[in-house]
């Protein structure tokens, strides 16, 4: 292991969390679909909606979090879930790390690149 995986171990490890961030990932779709029955729509999408306008460093963050649509989490937070504790058996934690910030990122520059 290099220096970086051992750092990376040892902070994982200190967290208690283990790398499991898709499942976190997937709670928070949840928790940001029960937000979107009790506010307002029009806040709802400020806060958790994405444009492009006006630019902002955490918006694609938040989008990518946010969901109004009981279909759309129907399907989202379990396969999150449920990837999430399939491929940590399989993969580790590390790996599980470094791809789910890889992927979050990737998403954030493709967002950034090609604004709607």
């Amino acid at each position: 292991m290099t220096g970086f995986d051992r750092m990376l171990a040892d902070k994982l490890n200190w967290l208690k969390f283990n790398g499991h961030w898709f499942a976190l990932f997937g709670g928070l779709n949840l928790f940001c679909y029960g937000l979107s029955l009790y506010m307002d729509r029009d806040m709802y999408l400020y806060h958790f909606g994405y444009s492009g306008y006006p630019a902002r460093m955490f918006k694609p963050f938040k989008s990518m979090v946010g969901c109004d649509n009981i279909f759309n989490v129907l399907w989202t937070a379990p396969s999150l879930i449920g990837l999430n504790f399939y491929l940590h058996k399989k993969m580790g934690a590390l790996f599980m790390t470094r791809f789910f910030f890889l992927t979050i990122f990737s998403t954030y520059f493709f967002m950034s690149i090609f604004n709607p």
